[in-house]
């Protein structure tokens, strides 16, 4: 017996108007490419009517996949390599318009790593959206939609990408909500929301609360833990106990671990994916140039997060150990590595002399944590604050909420219930 085909109907299932965007109409720089996909036949599934759009490391058939980077030659997916959420999403009966841009080989929780260029956030540009799945962040936020379009409702769905929080980060900094990724499906939406409308207190029984998620120490205004945020999420949890839940502070020592769990994992793993050979990412996207191995223009286009990996591991051994390196030539090398630090520290110095540095890395403690565990985690906004370096310019802030394993129905329920209590969140306090 023949097993069935993995390829998707091409014939049912068509992609029409497939284009690069001219660089006027890439929204906030979040388009990657325009296309439509969606079913010829009558269909009336779970996802008629919505438009969506679709990560740029998601594979479209016939649609190419830049994955943020310059650094593969251009990969179109065949048929049978189309990814199996793209052919649930149209068998759903789901319009997918596009593909978006995520950050080089998604490896940046910034918006500014992608080849195509910076990824805007909507309330200000110039400011950052949060990666890796910054243009699904940009584009929903803005609803960047045609609203001329009967098919897109003026409303825009966005599936990504989270193995650190690169769905959760891009809704915590646009203000829209964004769910980490599942093991199930998705629930009815509109049935939990039911429940919750119209009951006074819709979250009687529930316990909300976690301590280490805040950290006391490190909350100063500007700093990666911004005391004003920390009340704000604070003030917006303790909304839900009008709503009949129980909020209080809940230890939990270990949050703070699987962090340094998820670097091994993931900054290793990931990298030897890319670079590991012809078995691995690189000689799937890139075909016979992966095979090939890596040309020095090539390595030069990958985010520093890759090239740094293994080149920084062996300098970190240079520097702990010089008299096993080098044990014979050991005052040039003792010079060597004073020298080379004094001249970073020097050139930092004069550079912050010139002009205030703030790091643009994201702390992702509170999101990367879930990512090891399993945990579902969903991030919904809960207000804006002024920024820091521009009063006049206002920024999103998120809360996130997760839930036992496979209890996601309870997260639904929480934001649904504070959403429907604060329609509008932005003028939240």
């Amino acid at each position: 017996m023949s097993l069935p085909s993995l390829a998707i109907s091409s014939s049912r299932f068509l992609r029409t108007d497939v284009y690069l965007p001219n660089p006027e109409d890439i929204n906030f720089g979040a388009w990657a490419w325009r296309f439509t996909a969606k079913d010829i036949l009558p269909n009336e599934g779970i996802l008629s009517g919505k438009t969506i759009v679709m990560k740029n490391n998601i594979s479209v058939a016939g649609v190419n996949c830049l994955q943020g980077t310059d650094a593969f030659a251009s990969f179109v997916p065949p048929p049978i390599a189309g990814a199996t959420v793209v052919t649930r999403t149209l068998d759903a009966g789901g319009t997918i318009v596009g593909k978006v841009v995520c950050e080089n080989l998604s490896m940046a929780g910034t918006s500014f790593t992608a080849a195509t260029g910076p990824v805007h956030n909507p309330y200000a540009r110039g400011y950052s959206v949060g990666g890796s799945s910054s243009g699904c962040g940009a584009l929903v936020a803005s609803c960047a939609v045609d609203i001329n379009d009967p098919l897109t409702l003026g409303f825009l769905w966005a599936i990504g990408g989270d193995q650190g929080g690169s769905i959760r980060l891009p809704a915590s900094w646009c203000g829209i909500y964004g769910k980490d990724n599942i093991d199930n499906q998705i629930p009815d939406y509109p049935a939990i929301l039911d429940k919750v409308k119209g009951t006074a207190k819709p979250l009687a029984g529930f316990k909300i609360g976690l301590k280490e998620g805040f950290s006391e120490a490190s909350c100063e205004q500007g700093g990666m833990y911004d005391v004003r945020v920390h009340q704000k999420v604070k003030n917006a949890a303790g909304k839900w106990k009008d709503m009949g839940a129980s909020v209080e502070d809940v230890s939990i020592p270990m949050h703070t671990l699987p962090m340094d769990l998820w670097l091994m994992i993931v900054r290793t793993g990931c990298v030897s994916s890319v670079i590991g050979g012809a078995s691995c990412v690189s000689s799937v996207i890139g075909g016979a140039s992966g095979r090939q191995g890596f040309t020095r223009t090539r390595w030069d286009k990958l985010p520093f997060t890759v090239k740094n990996r293994r080149g920084l591991y062996a300098r970190v051994l240079c520097l702990s150990h010089p008299f096993t390196f080098c044990p014979s030539p050991m005052k040039l090398m003792c010079f060597l590595c004073l020298q080379s630090e004094l001249y970073g520290k020097v050139n930092y110095d004069e550079a912050l002399d010139r002009k205030n540095f703030q790091g643009t890395r994201p702390d992702m403690m509170n999101t990367c944590s879930f990512d090891v565990t399993g945990h579902p985690a969903l991030s919904m906004p809960v207000g804006m604050l002024p920024s820091l370096d521009n009063p006049s310019i206002s920024l999103q802030v998120g809360l996130q909420i997760m839930s036992k394993h496979f209890q996601e129905s309870k997260i639904y329920k929480a934001a649904f219930a504070w959403e429907d209590k604060h329609p509008n969140w932005k003028e939240c306090v």
